[in-house]
């Protein structure tokens, strides 16, 4: 019955959207089964991210992945019908169709692999839950809300998924929700959720206040209950639309705390707490004084790796508030410091962090030396900083400053050690 019904799928699907009747390419794994009228090379990129992810939400889940059909997944660049889900922007990237066990995604240009995970992540989240616990299909809120749980999920170094489970963007939207409506309009909202229909849910235009709201309360839920992961998800899945309701003032209180607050926290667990660090600076006006310590710990434990120096730099660089002049002063010592003596991907991740700024233009003359390295790399991005730094007609191709001839290159240090003096 399952292939009948696909069948009917794939020949209905393609012929609305003009495509014609039927994918050209099919691509089968133990994971799932993909269609799409790209080529096979064109879409092996996304056929590796989706199965790695199937792979880690088996293990994920693995009390009921054996209960979980092999997803079929539809790929093609051309978007078929209405927005569907949530993205950063609001645009339409895919949805699940449960009764087909089917992820359909529509990728919008200009797009990465990052994009392309975060879809996978979320609509393949669906398909677990639904798969696992039939009956979620039509409790619209659990069901985002556990997508969007996972979608901020990310790879470690060795591979494995990490999932913190808390979304910053999605806290502050519900935050600023709770604070424009007040408690109590807040939690009326998030109550007529709870019940909600498909169109009630789906449609309109306070349809992103729905994801936001949805991952906050299934999350609430979540971080109250004890137990491993899918312990705590069967816990969420178990209550009744009667006892989820009792929850909410709970839920407005807990929105109360602030995201810093929030992410502090994540820090004091070492295999979240970069992933923390970055979300955090990523915040309007970051608190440098609780920031810097945590950050100063992870540069403690990593001190040649160049992503935890960009983030240094970028606390040095950046607006934040309570950070003494001292410690400021401090920072971009430091940061001088690894431009001259620093190992080379450092010097180039630092590089590539540097832009425009009156902060940053204290690293100009170091920027120029580098300009000069021994490492061609190096040289090209000390120039792409400096370019950033100052409306100044410039050579920035990378191939001049790797393979240019010394005396070329010269030319263009000496004008640059001029115009600054001048």
């Amino acid at each position: 019955m399952r292939h009948l019904r696909l069948i009917l799928l794939l020949v209905l699907l393609p012929a609305g959207s003009g495509c014609g009747l039927f994918f050209r390419n099919t691509i089968e794994t133990p994971s799932a089964r993909f269609w799409s009228n790209s080529s096979i090379d064109e879409i092996s990129g996304q056929v590796e991210i989706a199965n790695s992810i199937i792979e880690e939400y088996r293990q994920l889940f693995w009390e009921f992945s054996p209960e979980v059909l092999r997803p079929e997944i539809l790929y093609e660049e051309e978007s078929l019908s209405r927005q569907n889900i949530y993205t950063e922007e609001t645009r339409q990237e895919g949805y699940y169709l449960p009764a087909f066990d089917l992820v359909h995604l529509k990728p919008r240009r200009p797009r990465g692999e990052e994009d392309d995970r975060t879809v996978f992540l979320h609509e393949l989240a669906h398909h677990f839950l639904i798969s696992g616990y039939p009956d979620t299909a039509d409790r619209y809120w659990l069901n985002e809300g556990f997508a969007c749980c996972l979608e901020i999920s990310f790879f470690d170094d060795d591979g494995s998924l990490v999932t913190p489970l808390f979304h910053p963007r999605l806290y502050q939207e519900a935050r600023h929700l709770r604070r424009e409506l007040g408690e109590i309009a807040f939690t009326e909202m998030v109550g007529s959720l709870i019940t909600a229909r498909w169109q009630q849910f789906h449609r309109g235009e306070e349809k992103m206040n729905r994801y936001a709201v949805s991952w906050s309360l299934f999350w609430f839920l979540l971080d109250s209950a004890e137990g491993s992961l899918q312990e705590r998800l069967a816990t969420v899945v178990s209550l009744d639309d009667l006892e989820v309701s009792k929850r909410l003032p709970e839920l407005a209180r807990a929105l109360s705390v602030g995201i810093e607050t929030r992410l502090a926290r994540i820090c004091s667990m070492p295999e979240l707490r970069r992933w923390a660090l970055g979300e955090w600076l990523e915040v309007p006006w970051p608190d440098g004084s609780r920031l810097r310590p945590i950050l100063e710990t992870e540069l403690e434990e990593n001190p040649g790796d160049p992503e935890v120096w960009k983030m240094l730099a970028q606390l040095a660089n950046r607006p934040h508030r309570r950070l003494s002049s001292r410690d400021r002063i401090n920072l971009h010592s430091r940061i001088r410091e690894q431009l001259e003596l620093g190992s080379a991907a450092i010097k180039i991740a630092l590089c590539e962090q540097i832009a425009e700024g009156a902060r940053t233009r204290r690293y100009t003359t170091a920027l120029i030396d580098l300009l000069e390295d021994a490492d061609g790399a190096i040289r090209a991005a000390a120039a792409r900083a400096l370019a950033r730094l100052f409306r100044k007609p410039t050579i920035i191709s990378p191939v001049f400053w790797k393979n240019a001839p010394e005396e070329k290159r010269q030319a263009e240090v000496v004008e640059w050690r001029e115009w600054i003096a001048d």
